[in-house]
């Protein structure tokens, strides 16, 4: 009888994750991960489910089509906004997918950034918010009271 295979936490997944309905898409810059994933733990601790691509796709081909479900299949998305996310494309392509899918989008500002006339196009009828130094919790918890 041969041994039951053991399965890697860091090995890729084969099968593609449904988007879990209703939970928030988390738009941000790579470069950013090391701020986005403190608030994303905040965010779940919260009792909101989010998706997020690190987490949710899986490493086969196909990953433009799991991030378009994902984002249709939301109930709001989430932009970590920074300078990285302002000047990333696949970040301004999940702003049009969620513009066009019509999606309440949470801007959560990490920084100070100047935000290009796409960005200012899209995000025109959301209010922000920004994160600052302080407890994040209670700007958390008014951003997504409304989603």
């Amino acid at each position: 009888i041969p041994a039951p295979a053991v399965k890697s936490r860091l090995a890729p997944r084969l099968v593609p994750r449904t988007p879990i309905d209703n939970a928030l898409f988390v738009s941000y810059a790579h470069n950013d991960l090391p701020r986005v994933d403190p608030i994303v733990s905040e965010i779940t601790a919260l009792g909101f489910p989010v998706w997020i691509d690190r987490a949710e796709m899986s490493s086969i081909a196909g990953w433009a089509g799991q991030i378009t479900r994902a984002v249709k299949a939301s109930r709001a998305v989430v932009l970590m906004a920074s300078t990285a996310a302002y000047a990333s494309d696949h970040v301004v392509r999940e702003m049009y997918l969620a513009m066009s899918a019509k999606k309440k989008i949470v801007p959560l500002e990490l920084e100070a950034a100047a935000m290009p006339d796409d960005f200012e196009y899209i995000l025109a009828p959301f209010q922000r918010y920004t994160l600052g130094t302080g407890a994040r919790e209670p700007v958390l918890a008014r951003a997504l009271k409304s989603v």
